[in-house]
């Protein structure tokens, strides 16, 4: 589902900090030549394939109607007027499938932010359906409200 656009690895390089300026060079270096042996530990280790991605976000969508059904009733989770830490957890958790334009935060290089488009359309589009949905702009909004 969320398969990178062109070339995965480069995106994920990008993630972990390649292009930022406060990272040393022998870092960036180490990333580089570490990376193919980190790439197939994590795809092991997390059991990470095409059935077990369909899998779990099904079971987002499922919970994520759930909480759109509390967002629908409350301005925040708990029914505050401001928002807790159960908002935060949330935004922050879901802030993955929402993708923010202030996701990353603020001390990111623009070399090093990453985009919407840098996904493949198809998990653009999920993306994107997610950010209609009320769980959904609740999470773009404490972001952008309270980033």
């Amino acid at each position: 589902m969320l398969v990178a656009n062109k070339n995965s690895e480069e995106l994920a390089l990008k993630f972990w900090g390649l292009h930022e300026t406060d990272i040393p060079p022998w870092q960036k270096t180490l990333l580089k030549l570490s990376f193919p042996l980190l790439k197939k530990f994590l795809i092991w280790r997390l059991e990470v394939s095409k059935e077990n991605a369909d899998k779990h976000l099904k079971l987002s969508e499922e919970t994520f109607e759930e909480l759109d059904k509390i967002l629908s009733k409350n301005k925040f989770l708990l029914g505050t007027e401001e928002p807790t830490y159960v908002d935060i957890s949330l935004a922050a958790l879901a802030g993955i499938l929402a993708w923010p334009d202030q996701y990353g935060g603020p001390r990111l290089t623009p070399e090093s932010r990453v985009k919407m488009t840098d996904f493949s359309q198809e998990a653009q589009k999920t993306m994107k359906k997610f950010r209609g949905s009320t769980s959904g702009k609740f999470v773009l909004k404490m972001y952008a409200e309270y980033r």
